[in-house]
């Protein structure tokens, strides 16, 4: 959740050198359903962006962070393939944090977040009375 430096420096924009577009605009836009397949394989019901790439404060060196739902029966070895899959394809380092670990601690997190949707098959994110604070999804143009 933190600005990152790594010996992957240089593939840090892969996602945004094919389109121009921001790092952030490329991954709502152009890999939202490689991305809504990636958290419906890993056992994830609804996936949202957030941290400083949601709120637009992100530099060169910021990962992605994604808050994710998870169904009953998720494992730490779900989380991970999530985690994995999305550095593959975003080209970076991604954290993956569960929503059902959150406290009231984080409820900035969830003002922040930005919707990418709900998984196939899957309650919808802001029908989930849990989700009611997330205010943005990437249709919103956020």
């Amino acid at each position: 959740m933190a600005d990152k430096a790594g010996p992957d420096e240089g593939r840090r924009d892969a996602v945004a050198q094919s389109s121009g577009r921001s790092r952030r605009d490329a991954a709502l836009v152009e890999h939202r359903e490689e991305i809504l397949r990636l958290a419906a394989e890993s056992n994830a019901t609804a996936i949202a962006l957030v941290g400083s790439m949601a709120r637009g404060e992100d530099t060169e060196r910021s990962d992605f962070d994604f808050l994710a739902d998870f169904a009953a029966g998720t494992t730490l070895l779900d989380l991970a393939h999530l985690q994995i899959g999305l550095e593959e394809l975003l080209g970076t380092e991604v954290d993956v944090i569960s929503r059902g670990g959150l406290t009231e601690r984080h409820s900035d997190m969830l003002n922040d977040a930005i919707d990418l949707g709900e998984t196939p098959d899957c309650p919808n994110w802001r029908d989930n009375p849990a989700g009611a604070s997330h205010n943005r999804s990437a249709d919103d143009g956020a």
